[in-house]
């Protein structure tokens, strides 16, 4: 994780981490302050881990409801935990973090019994990773069985969507896929229909158009509940 450098440093920070207070609240508003300074990956895992030692469920003087936070996707996120709960807590933020199973996060969508349902996620981030999402695709591959790939691709996610919404009435956060891989013909690569650049491109792009759709369709009070019903 990258440190924060408009935030303030604490030479102290040590310190203040090893004497945070024993008492759920002045541990809560302590924590509050140290997540408001620079804080490297290692400053961050110590108080996400002190603060959850401390604190053992929401503070009840919160101006904002809890936050259940899924993280489903294709390989480990376990890195993300304490990185997303410090956010949380920067902003005053209680959120509770769950992770699917490694590639079962259609499996647990689908099953009612399940894991992810039993949490029941108040929002839900998408994380599929960039070999997940070109399995199957090389440059050997044509336009045609390159466009059909993409569609099945979509239409996946797409389901996710839809499953995530007839289970949990929750926004769904998707992340795009990064352009991991390397250009094969530089200035050209998107003329190689079977690129795997060429193909996260288009994939994000109709990510990005199927998004707005999706919402119009399912209807934004079933996507943002609680802003609509305002």
């Amino acid at each position: 994780m990258t440190e924060l450098h408009w935030l303030p440093s604490l030479p102290d920070i040590r310190d203040r981490l090893r004497a945070l207070p024993a008492e759920p609240d002045a541990a809560w508003e302590e924590g509050v302050a140290l997540a408001n300074s620079r804080l490297n990956f290692i400053f961050t895992d110590s108080l996400d881990a002190r603060i959850r030692r401390v604190v053992t469920g929401a503070p009840a003087n919160l101006a904002t409801k809890p936050i259940r936070l899924a993280l489903l996707g294709s390989c480990t996120l376990t890195h993300l935990h304490s990185a997303i709960r410090v956010a949380g807590l920067r902003r005053g933020l209680w959120i509770d973090t769950y992770e699917s199973d490694y590639g079962q996060y259609l499996q647990e969508l689908s099953d009612p019994a399940s894991a992810l349902h039993r949490f029941n996620p108040t929002t839900i981030l998408l994380a599929l990773d960039a070999y997940h999402l070109t399995a199957g695709v090389s440059s050997a591959l044509g336009r045609l069985d390159v466009d059909a790939r993409l569609g099945e691709v979509t239409d996946r996610i797409r389901q996710i969507w839809r499953l995530a919404r007839e289970a949990f009435r929750c926004p769904v956060l998707q992340q795009t896929a990064l352009p991991v891989f390397p250009p094969l013909l530089g200035a050209n690569e998107h003329r190689l229909p079977g690129s795997r650049q060429a193909f996260l491109a288009r994939l994000n792009v109709e990510l990005r158009a199927a998004a707005p759709h999706f919402i119009a369709r399912a209807g934004a009070r079933h996507i943002h509940p609680a802003r609509v019903a305002r």
